[in-house]
């Protein structure tokens, strides 16, 4: 099994244009072009041993240095809390990694056959949070989901079944791996 990694990054502060191809609203008929020129072409590749699909699965690299805004526009640098704004409640802003979590979940629920399964962030930008914070942000991050799903409303990704890389076909938890990755420098 291999595992091959792309850097994400909050689109909607980028103003070099470096994470456009996680943009639906430029990618190809609403489908950002990480999906159509990254995670599609990933599911057609065969093992050239079985002739069945290549063992490879996708992660996520996050950008979590700059406060991110594309979930929550009052979202300050060094935001460490995890928390979601519930309506009639003054919650704190998303934090970086609630927010990286988001996005991965609005990048899977474009994807039909390939899905991020692997997440990791570097020590600069991830600041003091540790793997248990991401953990309980992406578990919130998918309540939250669920039940605007269950309560007949659309999910933030667009994935009212709550399906993509977090539910296999059978509507199991799937496993992920969430890794902090030491300090990027000296």
């Amino acid at each position: 099994m291999s595992v091959v990694y792309i850097n994400i990054g909050d689109y909607s502060v980028d103003t070099k244009g470096v994470y456009n191809f996680l943009n639906p609203q430029l990618g190809t008929n609403g489908v950002p072009w990480v999906v159509t020129d990254f995670l599609d072409p990933i599911s057609k590749l065969q093992d050239p041993e079985t002739g069945g699909p290549a063992g490879i699965e996708v992660g996520a690299i996050a950008y979590l240095k700059d406060a991110w805004k594309l979930y929550d526009t009052n979202n300050v640098d060094g935001n460490l809390q995890v928390a979601y704004p519930a309506p009639g409640y003054e919650s704190p802003p998303r934090s970086n990694i609630y927010q990286a979590f988001q996005l991965v979940n609005e990048i899977n629920s474009y994807s039909t056959s390939k899905f991020i399964t692997h997440f990791e962030f570097d020590g600069e930008g991830g600041g003091a949070a540790d793997e248990e914070e991401a953990w309980q942000a992406f578990a919130l991050a998918r309540e939250a989901e669920r039940a605007r799903s269950a309560a007949g409303g659309a999910t933030a990704a667009g994935n009212a079944g709550g399906g993509g890389a977090a539910a296999t076909a059978a509507g199991q938890p799937r496993r992920r791996r969430i890794r902090r990755v030491g300090d990027l420098g000296g």
